[in-house]
């Protein structure tokens, strides 16, 4: 037996009523939308229009008000217009790199030659600032290196080019253990008037360490000519940290590194 349900008029006028007021919201919306639409693709070509003419600073703050980065190539025009903005202020590093962010796939073919030859430019100043610098750098640190000494961080192949002039071709040797490995380094003493003034240790090709003995009276008067006698008061273990600095320093009292290290924990060295 088929049931059927009775609906009252005045449910009826609720109900037509309600579809009519939900029929209007959503043509409302609609309405909306092809408004934004409109709007963001009439913002979107004056914008480009802009760009076209070079006004990059106005097309960048129309780009800003669209809400939806996504639309065409809103986000990459943006970049663009920023590029250009630091572009003009000098800074070509920043221009290139915004650059390298952007991406476009709604341009003419005309417009992305433009794009590309400005991301080209960008890159060849960029690149000719780099250059210049590193030039600027290396000058600098030859003139440190020929005005100044042997300094911690300096390539050992210019320890004979600084103000000190060449080391005595009697090069030292010892050794330092660093992660378990055994490293050789080698010690450079520089002299003047037969005393040693200078000592720079380098490893791996690198100055690790120097000593300056022009203000100190202990400073070698000559060099190591072969083993010379040592007593218990003399050196003075108690004024070093380790065994190379002993002996750098008290060079000319040992025959050789392991003798003087040897001496160095056999009298308290840690």
């Amino acid at each position: 037996m088929e049931r059927r349900f009775n609906v009252s008029e005045p449910a009826r006028k609720v109900i037509r009523g309600t579809l009519i007021a939900l029929g209007c919201a959503l043509v409302c919306l609609i309405a909306a939308a092809v408004c934004r639409h409109v709007k963001t693709a009439s913002v979107y070509r004056q914008a480009e229009i802009m760009i076209a003419d070079g006004r990059y600073a106005q097309a960048g703050e129309l780009l800003e008000t669209i809400r939806d980065s996504s639309y065409r190539d809103t986000a990459g025009l943006l970049l663009l217009c920023e590029a250009y903005g630091r572009y003009e202020a000098g800074d070509s590093l920043y221009a290139y790199r915004l650059l390298e962010r952007a991406s476009f796939s709604h341009q003419t073919p005309e417009r992305m030659a433009a794009i590309a030859a400005f991301r080209t430019t960008a890159k060849q100043e960029y690149e000719a600032h780099q250059k210049a610098v590193r030039e600027r750098e290396r000058k600098a640190e030859e003139e440190k290196i020929r005005k100044g000494v042997p300094y911690v961080g300096m390539s050992e192949y210019d320890i004979h080019k600084t103000s000190l002039g060449r080391a005595s071709d009697e090069v030292r040797h010892n050794r330092e253990v660093k992660n378990g490995q055994q490293l050789i380094a080698n010690l450079y003493d520089f002299y003047e008037g037969g005393r040693r003034i200078f000592t720079a240790r380098c490893i791996g090709g690198i100055v690790t360490e120097v000593w300056d003995h022009r203000g100190a009276a202990g400073s070698s008067a000559k060099k190591n000519t072969g083993r010379q006698p040592v007593t218990d008061h003399d050196p003075s273990v108690s004024d070093f940290t380790n065994p190379e600095d002993f002996y750098d320093w008290y060079y000319d009292d040992f025959f050789d590194y392991e003798e003087a290290e040897a001496y160095y924990y056999d009298h308290g060295g840690v």
